[in-house]
């Protein structure tokens, strides 16, 4: 099999320039339809292009190969592309069709209501917790970290954003939404409790002090569920609303074929023979 292969550095402005040519069929500059950055340099717009160039060389290189290895009945694919094209067709009428005519407001009832009535399938796969914690470096002075403290374990919830504040100033890290839902194995990974809070284990205080080599983490724990236990309605909810609307989803698409299959039987637009 003929190859030829000619390159010409990208930044020609010739779009009709060959870059190679495999049998009788020529790729020009034109074809490529790159859209390469005004400061690229010469070295990877040439890596670019090149790789381009190959990509093509080998896709027409398989599609002649084909052409050889296959009798004529297996390259009349035509059937094969009008029943791709008509799926298409469906997929994206529908999709369409769909996304005009379906209510995505999902509301609490509507939540509570599902959750309700499918408390068997919210069991837990995982440990699951609400805390707070700063992690702070064992370096900051002890009167900011008893401050940190002070705050981080208060009931007055005035003294949240001013635990805020401090924490954007001079916490490594910190999080302090003690209302969400947070995987025990994803907790962990910045929080060294070591054996003070292990998996599966009872919950005997909330507060926590820890310390490693670099760091001090203070810690207050509002909940923790264990796995297998049902899992709360807040850790669900995201997941129930994608349910609903998947439902609404299928709903409207029986209803829009039977519908149009009834209208088309009502109009005699189809005909049978038995």
């Amino acid at each position: 099999m003929f190859v030829n292969f000619i390159f010409v550095a990208c930044s020609s402005s010739k779009d009709e320039i060959p870059l190679a040519k495999v049998g009788n069929k020529t790729l020009y500059y034109s074809d490529l339809m790159l859209d390469l950055p005004e400061d690229i340099s010469a070295k990877d717009s040439t890596v670019i292009v090149q790789s381009e160039i190959r990509q093509w060389i080998l896709s027409e290189l398989m599609l002649s190969e084909a052409n050889n290895y296959l009798n004529e009945q297996e390259k009349d694919i035509s059937r094969q592309i009008e029943e791709y094209r008509k799926t298409l067709l469906i997929f994206e009428f529908e999709k369409k069709w769909v996304l005009n005519h379906i209510d995505t407001m999902v509301t609490d009832d509507e939540i509570s209501s599902f959750y309700n009535s499918n408390t068997y399938d919210f069991e837990l796969k995982t440990n699951i917790l609400k805390l707070r914690f700063v992690k702070m470096e064992i370096s900051k002075s002890n009167a900011l970290k008893e401050q940190v403290k002070r705050l981080l374990f208060s009931t007055n919830s005035k003294d949240l954003p001013v635990l805020e504040r401090i924490c954007n100033e001079h916490a490594e890290n910190f999080f302090l939404d003690d209302s969400v839902w947070l995987m025990y194995d994803d907790v962990i990974k910045e929080i060294p409790f070591g054996n003070v809070l292990q998996k599966g284990s009872t919950l005997t205080s909330k507060r926590f002090e820890l310390s490693d080599a670099n760091y001090e983490y203070f810690v207050l724990v509002k909940e923790i569920k264990i796995k297998d236990e049902m899992s709360p309605l807040a850790y669900e909810k995201e997941n129930i609303k994608m349910i609903i609307l998947q439902q609404r989803k299928i709903f409207l698409l029986d209803s829009l074929q039977q519908q149009i299959y009834s209208s088309a039987t009502s109009a005699g637009t189809y005909t049978t023979y038995e």
